[in-house]
């Protein structure tokens, strides 16, 4: 196994296994290259943020979306507007042709007050 940008807070971003053809990779949230919180208070901006994190993620593996086999998605104050805007952002990177299996669930509360989403990915990783 690989582990890919060990945190300071105990947990890896990525573990690569299985012979370096799976790649798990941690929720990911609202921060910006800076460290920073992006989008405080506005759910769109976040999950704009949460994607372009994801695709970082899959370009620093060599990988597609195509690859991606699984996303788990939790939204604090699930309602039917934050639900379309993360629809429209996974199918802006995935399409609708053959998206990865998804489960999407609503929570009071994540780490910090100021997330309100954070969405994690298993990705099929190319043969070495």
């Amino acid at each position: 196994m690989e582990h890919l940008h060990v945190s300071a807070f105990g947990y890896s971003q990525t573990v690569i296994t299985g012979g370096g053809k799976l790649a798990v990779v941690s929720g990911q949230i609202a921060v910006g290259p800076d460290g920073g919180f992006v989008g405080i208070g506005d759910f769109a901006a976040q999950s704009r943020q949460v994607y372009a994190n994801l695709a970082a993620i899959l370009d620093e593996l060599g990988a597609t979306p195509a690859q991606v086999v699984k996303l788990g998605t939790f939204i604090v104050g699930l309602d039917a507007e934050r639900t379309a805007i993360v629809r429209a952002g996974r199918t802006a990177m995935f399409g609708t042709a053959a998206p990865p299996a998804s489960t999407l669930l609503g929570i009071a509360a994540l780490y910090a007050p100021e997330c309100l989403l954070e969405i994690e990915m298993v990705v099929e990783l190319a043969p070495v």
